[in-house]
């Protein structure tokens, strides 16, 4: 059998390429586009509904089998997804639907790429190996991200000076992402072996959902509401209560220091995980958004003072992240984090965000979302979040 090495990195490398730019890059899209921010955080949040309902299509790529086959097709079919996006900023009847469009195509072909990979590593690593190797894949995914939403970005903002076009900078970032994917796609052709097992589940039981995943969206509230408005006040204008970052301090900043404080925080947060830390774990997620409490009050007035209070709040979110273990366990997600179900939780206040920094203004937001923290933490004692915590 080949070496992990040949296909582990490059696989999960491969899917963090569009899940990034539909997670994070996608709502710059939307704003540079000329979507205002309740249209923008509207459109991106309906981005998460397949990773969210991929839950549900799980027994039917299951049964598809043939795991490495469906990667190898879905990788395809984003390279050409990618190329009609970077195509499509070229025509003059673009505009924020066809964008939303083509992403939601791209997102539901990389929900698809997502579960067809996660279905092929287990069939083809044994459980030991899969734990070994489980680490590997993360640092690589992570790198993916900052590849992708640090360096292209970047990019872009620097093709939008030189060309004096913000369509033509964002179909050849496109352009860009397509071509790197496009490798991955052409390796995994000849690199990924065939799968060593055939990967039987465990037989799912069934459970109670509502409240454990009431639980999960009451404990991600803060976070959910500032996963848009976080870039919404780096991108905004001074005029409008925002810092006025260019595309280049925000990829920095949000997507190359912020990406490696939330992965320093990840894993930190993962090995020190036990039930009886969850409380510090939750504090530790809803204290992030008083970070940019503290920025709307006292505004950097440099990139490295940008840069820290972005690392400092991923930090926490990142830490803070493995607390969602109890409820996911619940829902049947098993001990690792299932980011899909994740996506659910925040899908409603992700949508509204926008809506609601336009109402209330950046400084105000900000501080109701930091007070939700409280109301998060009380209705998660007064319900029994700690006893579940110990079930299992």
């Amino acid at each position: 059998m080949r070496s992990p090495w040949l296909w582990v990195p490059t696989l999960f490398a491969a899917g963090e390429v569009p899940v990034t730019l539909i997670a994070f890059v996608s709502l710059l899209m939307f704003l540079q586009v000329g979507g205002s921010p309740a249209l923008a955080t509207l459109c991106c949040g309906c981005l998460f509904l397949p990773s969210a309902l991929v839950v549900m299509l799980r027994g039917k790529v299951i049964n598809l089998s043939r795991y490495r086959r469906q990667i190898q097709l879905a990788e395809l079919a984003m390279v050409v997804a990618l190329m009609l996006l970077a195509l499509a900023f070229t025509w003059s009847s673009f505009n924020a639907l066809w964008l939303f469009a083509l992403l939601l195509l791209l997102s539901l072909l990389s929900a698809w790429h997502g579960l067809a990979s996660r279905q092929f590593y287990a069939c083809t690593l044994r459980q030991q190996e899969r734990r070994l190797w489980r680490r590997v894949a993360m640092f690589f995914s992570q790198a993916a991200v900052i590849f992708t939403y640090g360096l292209v970005l970047m990019f872009v903002g620097a093709l939008q000076v030189v060309y004096r076009s913000i369509r033509l900078a964002w179909g050849q970032g496109c352009y860009i992402a397509a071509g790197v994917l496009l490798l991955f796609a052409l390796w995994h052709l000849v690199a990924l072996p065939r799968e060593a097992t055939e990967y039987a589940p465990g037989r799912q039981q069934s459970v109670r959902w509502t409240r454990p995943f009431l639980s999960l969206f009451v404990l991600m509230l803060p976070q959910s509401l500032m996963f848009f408005s976080r870039v919404l006040f780096l991108f905004a204008p001074s005029s409008r209560g925002g810092l006025g970052c260019t595309l280049q301090d925000v990829a920095f900043a949000q997507g190359a220091v912020g990406v490696i404080g939330f992965s320093l925080g990840l894993a930190l947060g993962r090995g020190l995980y036990e039930d009886k830390r969850f409380w510090a774990m939750a504090v530790a997620l809803g204290l992030s958004p008083c970070v940019y409490v503290v920025m709307v009050a006292v505004p950097p007035q440099s990139l490295l003072a940008l840069s820290l209070g972005t690392f400092t709040a991923q930090l926490l979110f990142g830490f803070g992240l493995p607390s969602c273990s109890p409820f996911l366990r619940q829902l049947g997600g098993g001990r690792r984090l299932d980011l899909s179900l994740v996506s659910a939780a925040m899908f409603l206040p992700c949508v509204v965000s926008g809506w609601l920094v336009e109402a209330l203004g950046f400084g105000a937001f900000f501080a109701v979302d930091a007070s939700l923290a409280l109301v998060s933490w009380l209705t998660l004692w007064l319900t029994g979040a700690r006893r579940e915590c110990h079930e299992r």
